[in-house]
């Protein structure tokens, strides 16, 4: 194992406009899609409907109306570059995997989990990664851990990940 220093880059890749205009407009289109429920994000922000923690997120989301914004370019720019320095520093320092809690912080409760998860950073980069359960807290609330590979290794990730679950399974 290789234990790298924490890469500050990976807190603000969340906050990035271009990806937050790229979740709106999935969102938005998948809400079209729904029969019954708000069809957009603004419908949501509309009707209250939300987690309170969440409003500034969603309003954040609704600002961005034009895709080829500089904003949205150099979101474009910085994923290309977090793909490439992941990639290089797995290969530099061998490193078959990162391995990181799938959540920064505990939840109060499975019904207020904190915004800011760490899927986001394989959602940003492209690169390929699982999340597997690995316990639960004092509280009984669980705990997972996030796989993340390098460009097209899939395979070998789903084999890391069977044989984590596997010894899981046996502790």
């Amino acid at each position: 194992a290789c234990v790298l220093p924490e890469n500050p880059a990976s807190y603000r890749v969340v906050r990035k406009k271009s990806y937050l205009f790229n979740k709106a407009v999935a969102i938005n289109h998948w809400l079209k899609l729904q029969q019954n429920g708000p069809a957009s994000l603004q419908a949501i922000i509309a009707s209250g409907d939300y987690l309170p923690e969440y409003l500034s997120l969603l309003k954040e989301m609704l600002k961005w109306e034009s895709l080829k914004t500089p904003e949205w370019l150099n979101g474009r720019r910085f994923q290309r570059k977090l793909n490439l320095n992941l990639n290089r520093s797995a290969e530099h320092y061998r490193i078959d995997a990162f391995l990181y809690p799938s959540v920064a912080r505990q939840p109060i409760s499975l019904e207020k989990m904190p915004p800011g998860c760490a899927p986001e950073l394989a959602a940003i980069s492209g690169l390929p990664a699982i999340t597997l359960p690995c316990g639960n807290t004092g509280k009984g609330l669980p705990v997972g851990m996030e796989l993340l590979a390098r460009t097209r290794d899939e395979h070998f990730l789903l084999s890391l990940a069977l044989a984590c679950e596997t010894v899981f399974q046996q502790i």
